[in-house]
């Protein structure tokens, strides 16, 4: 079975649940997925248990028909990459040097020529490479994330996932991550998942849309099928209306009850 299949998933904090009975069909290579849901609902908890950040409870997670629920993080990586949404180190690093660390830790057996290969055309892809010699934490909010982008596409597992990516970029720079994604998730036939706020930008550039409410799924499905189903706005605690443009774009908008 490929790409990403999590079921019955229960995660929490101590005794504190926050995810109870999480499932969905598999999240295909070559697809973008926009994991979507109001603060608190549990997107994060449940990438971070993907990523094996947290331990669950109760329930499988496959990727490509593995198991990977019990395997600690150095054999996970194999699988799943996972990129946070603020970046934090304490070492002082230049974006070359932090773009081949996640290099050499995601394919530790390949040549230094083919890592420093991968390392400068994902430098290139992203735009950071006119950032190389720079230290990561002199860097702005928005090029810090862009280095973390880079961190996940420099050497990609089956599975990508990235947690509020674009928050700290300005819209060009929004737009052209989520073509970055696009672009990775189709050629290197990955599943790509993004917890996003902008229920615009996951309606213009997801195949799929997952809503988590309370920590459980509450609708899953085409853009299309999810900003029109009525639990969408019952979760944010507003009315949506998705229309199409003259361009044929999905357009979202909410109101006030």
């Amino acid at each position: 079975m490929k790409g990403l299949h999590f079921d019955d998933i229960e995660v929490g904090y101590g005794s504190r649940t926050v995810l109870r009975g999480i499932g969905a069909e598999a999240l295909l290579p070559g697809t973008v997925t926009a994991l979507i849901g109001p603060n608190a609902a549990g997107k994060s908890t449940l990438m971070r248990a993907i990523a094996g950040l947290l331990p669950i409870k109760r329930g499988a997670i496959t990727i490509d028909g593995t198991r990977i629920e019990k395997l600690r993080l150095r054999p996970r990586a194999k699988y799943v990459r996972y990129v946070p949404q603020t970046y934090a180190t304490s070492a002082r690093l230049s974006v070359y040097d932090a773009v081949h660390v996640a290099a050499r830790a995601a394919a530790p057996d390949e040549a230094p020529r083919d890592i420093r290969l991968a390392v400068a055309t994902t430098l290139e892809r992203t735009g950071t490479a006119p950032l190389a010699d720079r230290m990561v934490c002199d860097l702005s909010g928005g090029q810090q994330q862009l280095v973390a982008l880079a961190q996940g596409l420099v050497r990609p597992a089956p599975v990508l996932l990235l947690d509020e990516p674009t928050s700290a970029l300005d819209l060009r720079n929004q737009l052209e991550a989520l073509r970055l994604l696009r672009d990775a998730a189709l050629r290197d036939r990955i599943a790509v998942a993004v917890a996003m706020h902008d229920l615009a930008l996951a309606a213009r550039h997801a195949d799929r849309v997952i809503l988590l409410s309370q920590g459980a799924v509450a609708a899953d499905g085409t853009p299309d099928d999810v900003f029109a189903a009525p639990e969408c706005g019952a979760a944010y605690g507003v009315e949506l209306a998705a229309t199409r443009s003259g361009s044929g774009a999905l357009l979202i908008e909410a109101s006030l009850p």
